[in-house]
């Protein structure tokens, strides 16, 4: 498997990390720093009606700030070999893992075609890059607003008098 992930990204798929940045061998060094901005994008996510696949335990705990995709969120335990679940035999093992089957039911369900999850497939779908382009416009959008407001920068300036000659 060569873990090249487009496949998943030209079929509408986008994969975040709770923190986009991060210290070697750190696991969550940044994620505070990133946290108001990752939950911004998730909520801008959450109203496009998406489904959530969240991975691992922090990236769990991002389900409380969902509303209107409630119903779509699907969770399991972090897919990395630093996982103790996946150095045992235990039904958390993520090679268990079922979230992508029951995402693939979802859009059944609601008449979308399912995700082809094969790494190894090739898809021509060029829907995805639009639906990034939407959410980051956005975020950005909606940062702004909120860096003005904390700022105090949204109230309207009193208008500069000009000097008069006399």
């Amino acid at each position: 498997i060569h873990g090249d992930l487009t496949g998943w990204a030209k079929q509408g798929v986008l994969l975040l990390n709770c923190a986009l940045t991060t210290v070697r061998k750190k696991s969550n060094a940044h994620a505070e720093f990133w946290a108001e901005y990752m939950d911004a994008l998730i909520c801008e996510l959450d109203n496009l009606g998406v489904i959530f696949i969240l991975l691992g335990e922090y990236a769990k705990k991002r389900a409380s700030i969902l509303v209107k995709s409630k119903d779509r969120v699907l969770t399991w335990g972090h897919p990395s070999p630093l996982n103790a679940k996946n150095k045992v035999e235990c039904p958390e093992n993520f090679k268990y893992c079922d979230v992508f089957i029951k995402a693939n039911d979802i859009l059944i369900s609601e008449g979308e075609p399912p995700i082809d999850w094969n790494l190894d497939t090739e898809v021509q779908i060029p829907a995805a890059n639009e639906c990034i382009k939407l959410i980051t416009n956005r975020v950005i959008k909606n940062t702004k607003k909120e860096v003005k407001r904390v700022s105090g920068r949204d109230k309207k300036e009193p208008a500069k008098k000009e000097p008069t000659n006399n």
